[in-house]
């Protein structure tokens, strides 16, 4: 038995099996706990329940974290739960010190928790929630394309390792960003995080009138953990600044102030100290309050100082979340200064075929291309690559470096710092889409292509170092000409798929945090401008990742990479992807397999689905 609630942590539950043994009066714990009163026709019914074999009882206890009993008679009372009880299932929120006691306490308990959602499980509650939600939409295309769009804003708000995706949050934020207000930003996603905090403040019993006031108190103090470059705060610095803070503005006494802080978990306390309850609070109430200090010298201090260290992740969250908080045009001019400064003496990438980047891709692509586009189901395709995601993000947290090792790799730091400043940037330009001059944003996501192609060059550049220093190790080590050629063979190929990878990946980065539906008509505008392949690519890339196939489009980038065997193929690859994730008619994809010189299996008994 498991519980979770609206913006808590997630419940931990456990089932107590009976043991014989003696106890305290049967008849006096039946009426402690009430039993007479779970059921109508007075004794009668009692009696009857009493009578039943201890095996066929059950007792059900929520929220059992709230008991403030001792811990002696708590474990007393548990103990005389098993005598009357054939079953006895516990509930209790996870942030509370009860687990380790139970554990130690008893051996006859078996424990239960709530798992994170992963990517199929949270696909599968967005389908249920539209199908409850908008039961109006019949056409399966339509509903489609809204779990994609939905799962794509959910998982951009929760982050990597931001929110945990446990079920009773994800459908907090699906329900957030269903209900966002008709004049918020369809990507503004600081709501959602603002929503959470109301609910879990609403949930403990906090006044609608007062919440402003702990939103306030929460605030300052996320700020105040911050300076201290800290992620917690001791007991007595938390009532120091209690009474700080209360002689500025009006608060709740001290006592139920903390409590319903607790209580909501907002804020945790282990071992005398107090913390927020989820990294994100922190992130957005430190963000909110440097927002609010960015015109003055110290806030403008501040993000400089956030700036100069995006490698380290904690200054890095806290500027993408500040993207959500203000409209300053200094801290917008800073993000673009950021954005270009990252290896501005290398050139960026074009994939023309004199671009030397080029030269990498060329043979691995042609090893690894195809020119048939298979009949995929886009739902089992979507399935299929949602079990994958599932598996790799397994790996990866299994094979997760160190942290403050990562941070302190002084060779990946400036890859960190492109990365992260690429997705502040893309944060500003889809959040401030229809506030923002079309040439500032214009501007801006032309800085943010030119960032992402030198880093790539750069990257292309390490490579090849990398593959002169092998060779010459291989020439070294083996012998043997006819094995010495295919040991480099192998090690190249692998090189080189290497850098198609990084190519690739860091296309799908400028997809994931600057494209949006509503730009289109930008994102070509920004690539006729730079008019290279690798820009067109890109902007071709995010327009039908976040809208439909534009065939005069599509057929004039076929045309001009004639040729181009590179550019070609990863236009292929695209639109292949599009082909296999969406409804798209039979007609359709026979019209898109001429364009692109691809062959359309013939069609056998299947329906003509998609438009």
């Amino acid at each position: 038995m498991v519980r979770n609630q609206v913006a808590t942590s997630p419940g931990m539950g456990w089932r107590l099996k009976s043991e014989s043994g003696g106890g305290m009066n049967r008849n006096r714990v039946a009426a402690c706990v009430g039993i007479r009163t779970q059921y109508i026709n007075g004794e009668t019914n009692y009696d009857r329940y009493r009578q039943l074999p201890k095996q066929k009882k059950a007792l059900f206890i929520d929220d059992f974290n709230a008991c403030h009993l001792p811990k002696e008679k708590r474990t007393k009372l548990i103990e005389n739960f098993g005598d009357i009880f054939g079953f006895v299932f516990f509930t209790i929120d996870a942030a509370y010190g009860l687990l380790p006691e139970c554990q130690t306490s008893f051996k006859n308990l078996d424990f239960y928790s709530i798992k994170p959602f992963g990517y199929v499980k949270r696909n599968s509650l967005i389908e249920r929630y539209i199908k409850y939600r908008h039961s109006d939409i019949i056409d399966n295309d339509e509903f489609f394309d809204k779990v994609k769009h939905t799962f794509d804003k959910l998982n951009h708000v929760i982050g990597d390792k931001l929110i945990p995706p446990y079920p009773v949050l994800l459908l907090t934020v699906i329900q957030a960003l269903d209900y966002a207000p008709i004049d918020l930003n369809e990507t503004s996603y600081g709501y959602c995080y603002q929503t959470l905090i109301h609910l879990a403040l609403n949930d403990v019993g906090v006044a609608r009138e007062d919440i402003d006031a702990y939103v306030n108190f929460i605030t300052e103090l996320a700020f105040e953990i911050f300076e201290k470059e800290s992620k917690s705060i001791s007991e007595t610095e938390f009532e120091a600044f209690y009474f700080k803070y209360s002689k500025k503005f009006w608060a709740p006494d001290f006592k139920t102030l903390s409590e319903n802080l607790l209580n909501a978990e907002i804020l945790k306390k282990e071992l005398g100290e107090y913390q927020f309850g989820y990294i994100y609070i922190f992130y957005f109430l430190a963000a909110k309050k440097i927002a609010d200090l960015i015109d003055k010298e110290n806030g403008k201090k501040i993000v400089r100082l956030l700036f100069e260290n995006l490698h380290v992740e904690r200054y890095a969250n806290i500027l993408v979340f500040v993207t959500h908080h203000t409209k300053n045009e200094t801290f917008i001019e800073e993000s673009i200064l950021i954005a270009m400064s990252h290896f501005d003496r290398i050139d960026p990438i074009t994939l023309e075929k004199n671009c030397r980047y080029y030269n990498l891709l060329e043979e691995i692509v042609k090893e690894i291309t195809t020119d048939v586009i298979e009949m995929r189901d886009p739902i089992q395709e979507r399935n299929h690559r949602l079990i994958a995601d599932d598996k790799q993000d397994i790996e990866k947290k299994t094979e997760a470096p160190d942290e403050s090792a990562t941070e302190n790799d002084l060779h990946l730091r400036p890859f960190l710092h492109a990365f992260r400043s690429i997705e502040i940037l893309g944060q500003i330009v889809k959040n401030r889409k229809g506030s923002l001059e079309t040439a500032k944003l214009k501007m801006m996501i032309t800085e943010l292509y030119s960032a992402a192609f030198r880093m790539i060059n750069y990257l292309g550049e390490q490579i090849r170092r990398g593959e002169n220093e092998l060779a010459q190790k291989v020439k070294e080590k083996v012998k043997d000409k006819d094995l010495r050629y295919d040991v480099e063979r192998k090690v190249y190929r692998v090189l080189h798929f290497m850098s198609l990878q990084a190519c690739l990946g860091t296309f799908s980065k400028l997809i994931q945090h600057v494209g949006v539906r509503e730009l289109h008509a930008l994102f070509n505008e920004v690539a006729n401008d730079i008019d290279t392949p690798a820009a067109h690519l890109v902007s071709f890339s995010i327009n039908s990742y976040y809208d439909k196939i534009n065939m005069k489009e599509l057929e004039k980038l076929s045309k001009d990479f004639e040729g181009n065997y590179v550019a070609f193929q990863i236009l292929r690859a695209r639109v292949k992807s599009y082909l296999y994730n969406n409804h798209v008619s039979y007609k359709s994809k026979q019209q898109i397999g001429a364009c692109l010189k691809m062959q359309v299996p013939a069609r056998i008994g299947q329906k003509d689905k998609g438009v």
